[in-house]
């Protein structure tokens, strides 16, 4: 059954499909409802995006795939406790690695849940124990089908 926050997600892909559709500014309400369908596309896309940024990772830093991590559980804590963040309407989100912070700016639902993925997605593996490049990161989110970095 479709409802009007169902989000078309294309095959192989971790985000939903950014769709024309009405913009609201973001609440902590929108947020709450969007927490829980981004935390369920993560763990479904989890092992597709896992082999993306496996594979990006052991070309650009000729590393042992012994020597990649991921951190499932952290990056869906942090999609769990993400904020709505007032004073900064140049971004979508931003995250410094333990909090995720969503923009009060107009956004359709999906670009919502999108966000809080692509928020999710930083820090998330780790290349012998630091963190990817953010440009590394970018690459490989591209790669698993987030709009806005193809």
């Amino acid at each position: 059954m479709k409802t009007r926050h169902s989000l078309n997600v294309p095959s192989g892909s971790v985000y939903p499909t950014y769709a024309s559709g009405e913009t609201q500014l973001v609440t902590e309400d929108r947020l709450h409802l969007a927490k829980w369908q981004a935390k369920q596309l993560f763990r479904d896309g989890s092992g597709t995006a896992q082999r993306t940024f496996h594979n990006h990772a052991v070309r650009k830093y000729r590393c042992k795939a012994s020597q990649i991590t991921f951190d499932d559980t952290g990056a869906l804590k942090r999609i769990a406790e993400a904020t709505v963040c007032y004073d900064d309407d140049d971004i979508l989100g931003r995250t410094d690695g333990h909090a995720i912070e969503i923009a009060c700016v107009d956004m359709t639902h999906a670009e919502i849940v999108g966000t809080l993925i692509h928020e999710a997605m930083h820090d998330w593996c780790k290349v012998k124990g630091k963190s990817m490049s953010c440009v590394g990161e970018h690459y490989c989110m591209g790669k698993c089908g987030d709009p806005n970095e193809s």
